[in-house]
């Protein structure tokens, strides 16, 4: 019989699209599963049925070494239209301008934007795409998939889409944690529920036209 939250993810009935990191990927494929609340609604997304329910991409031009990330390595693959550019990416270390940075990458999203579109077009519903970078961003880092979040959610051709969940990368933090939630309490996991589905509001730089 069906408990309430597998129920509930029948209620989606759209692709998923979840931006973290590459070691909160790592730990979330660990567990299997994600709790979710998003628009005052409680959602389970299961990243196993009878198989694997996602798939895993890098959108940086780089990642850690995947000895001690099981679950990405020959798992992963790289979505370079979502990559920043390598003169991009050079120029943000050498003068740290964020707002510099937000500009150029803007313009590199709309050039992108059939690309984009195209990929989007190709989800499947109620499969997890998971697409990870570098950052932790719970403190004062700073990511470019920030800014494809927002961007998601402002863009009319997205937004309705895709149910898109935006995670900092810290939310899990220890193995022990891990094995704890695989005996969760749907109602009092704040380990998992912490900081997922919420709406990035220091980034209204982002416009709608960004996608489209």
């Amino acid at each position: 019989m069906e408990t309430e939250t597998e129920k509930s993810l029948k209620d989606i009935n759209k692709p998923i699209v979840i931006f973290t990191n590459f070691w909160d990927a790592n730990k979330l494929i660990d567990i299997g599963f994600l709790l979710v609340n998003k628009d005052d609604k409680f959602y389970k997304i299961n990243l196993f049925k009878d198989k694997p329910n996602y798939s895993i991409h890098s959108i940086a031009l780089s990642h850690p070494p995947l000895n001690k990330l099981s679950h990405l390595k020959n798992a992963m693959n790289r979505i370079d239209f979502f990559c920043p550019t390598y003169n991009l990416l050079q120029r943000y270390k050498d003068n740290n301008d964020w707002e510099a940075y937000v500009k150029d990458y803007k313009k590199i999203l709309k050039d992108r934007k059939d690309k984009i579109k195209k990929w989007v077009d190709s989800l499947q519903v109620n499969k997890v795409y998971i697409l990870c970078c570098w950052e932790n961003t719970s403190l004062e880092s700073k990511c470019h998939r920030q800014l494809i979040y927002a961007a998601f959610n402002v863009s009319n051709y997205t937004k309705n889409k895709i149910m898109i969940i935006y995670r900092n990368g810290n939310e899990i933090k220890t193995r022990k944690q891990i094995k704890q939630t695989t005996h969760y309490n749907f109602l009092d996991n704040n380990e998992i529920l912490d900081n997922n589905g919420e709406i990035l509001d220091n980034y209204d730089e982002i416009n709608a036209e960004d996608i489209g």
